[in-house]
């Protein structure tokens, strides 16, 4: 399933605002899309493993039927993100991310704010639920790493990532 996003654009001078539809209100605001994008690819151009943390979190939240937006899940992963060198381990690397995001997100003065509009609070776009869902999903990505960090079951890398890759005779043990 897919869908596209079609947005009204509205340029006023040199600020562009987009068309906010809800039950409650119809209104213009601030919005600049191709700013956003020149953020996200600022980000995965200077940190080599963001963009892959980035799209695994999306997919997790996809794959648990979590309806986050897009921007949210960005700002989480970037505010989260920590790249440790060439030679790390990637399971470490996503492990230390998500306790960081954990971590964020329990703390009642983390700003989850618009990258590229500080004045947006983004939680505002998050429905009811939803974010202590994705809190809750990212205490069982954590859970998972470590188990597999502990026994190095390939069940437990099945359940976090899928199904869809091929076994191997032998896997390493990413945190040893």
């Amino acid at each position: 399933k897919f869908h596209v996003d079609v947005v009204p654009i509205l340029v006023y001078g040199t600020t562009k605002y987009a068309a906010k539809c809800t039950p409650d209100e119809n209104m213009w605001i601030e919005s600049d899309p191709g700013k956003l994008t020149r953020w996200f690819n600022s980000k995965t151009d200077t940190e080599p493993t963001f963009r892959a943390q980035y799209l695994l979190m999306k997919r997790f939240a996809q794959m648990n039927g979590i309806k986050i937006p897009s921007i949210a899940i960005q700002k989480i992963t970037s505010d989260a993100y920590v790249f440790k060198d060439s030679g790390s381990r990637y399971l470490r690397e996503l492990l230390d991310m998500c306790r960081t995001a954990l971590q964020n997100l329990n703390d009642p003065s983390y700003k989850l704010t618009n990258p590229v509009n500080d004045q947006e609070d983004i939680r505002k776009r998050i429905k009811d639920g939803e974010l202590y869902r994705y809190k809750e999903l990212i205490q069982n990505v954590i859970r998972s790493i470590e188990r597999f960090s502990t026994n190095g079951s390939y069940a437990d890398v099945v359940a976090l990532f899928g199904d869809k890759f091929p076994v191997k005779e032998s896997h390493e043990r990413e945190l040893s």
